[in-house]
């Protein structure tokens, strides 16, 4: 995952068969921004993720690992759905097979296409890469507190399910009314749509690091702050 690839948005090949495309902003739009967020949601989730409903099965999701999540989530999904991300490969064609060790693997074997932990890894790390996204998984100190914490997120989701009536908040929106308000930045309502979406996250973060520099430096130049104990890296608005 070279980040000049990355910024450039080629697709990310992983074999002759899986290649991973960054999609526009303009593409998410088109496709719906909650059905598009909950794809990739569902696509890098961990047992973490769906500690609650595993519970409910009897499992406890500390060991469940994060492949076995995926072979269950993406064989739910058509390819109308994945190919914004995955092109032609058709996900639910997928069964899940056991090598001679009894590892799972997913495998189309009309396509001859095999998906395993280390090919899922790539995928997984690369979505969460190019939409800026951390791998979320918790454990218990104790089984104590495993208990306790399980029984209050448990009811704080209730709640909020039963509470929420506020239609989808759009992520996206404020940060492209950000992007193309900011006296930083050259892109415009007409133009933002055609940013894929690491190029997109990537000139967030930039513009709002050179804004923190330039606000920094005036600080500094009118004796407001004091350079003495400022990290370096806040000293250029170049780099993460």
């Amino acid at each position: 995952m070279n980040q000049l690839s990355l910024l450039r948005g080629a697709p990310y090949v992983i074999n002759d068969h899986i290649a991973i495309r960054q999609p526009t902003i303009g593409e998410i739009v088109q496709y719906g921004e909650q059905d598009y967020l909950q794809l990739v949601s569902n696509l890098t989730a961990t047992s973490y993720d769906l500690r609650f409903q595993l519970d409910d099965m009897g499992f406890r999701y500390e060991d469940i690992e994060d492949f076995t999540v995926f072979c269950m989530m993406s064989q739910m999904m058509e390819k109308k759905h994945t190919s914004i991300l995955f092109g032609d490969l058709d996900f639910s064609k997928f069964t899940v097979e056991y090598d001679d060790e009894s590892q799972p693997f997913l495998t189309d074997k009309e396509q001859a296409i095999v998906i395993d932990k280390i090919i899922y890894e790539l995928i997984a790390s690369y979505l969460r890469q190019i939409h800026g996204l951390k791998r979320n998984f918790k454990i218990a100190g104790n089984e104590m507190a495993r208990r306790f914490y399980m029984q209050e997120e448990r009811r704080i989701l209730e709640e909020k399910i039963k509470n929420n009536t506020e239609p989808f908040g759009s992520l996206y929106a404020p940060l492209v009314t950000a992007l193309v308000n900011c006296g930083e930045s050259k892109y415009t309502y007409e133009t933002i749509w055609d940013l894929q979406i690491y190029p997109f996250m990537e000139a967030i973060k930039q513009t709002q690091k050179l804004i923190n520099y330039k606000n920094l430096m005036l600080g500094i130049y009118t004796g407001n702050v004091d350079m003495k104990g400022i990290p370096k890296a806040d000293l250029t608005w170049i780099g993460q």
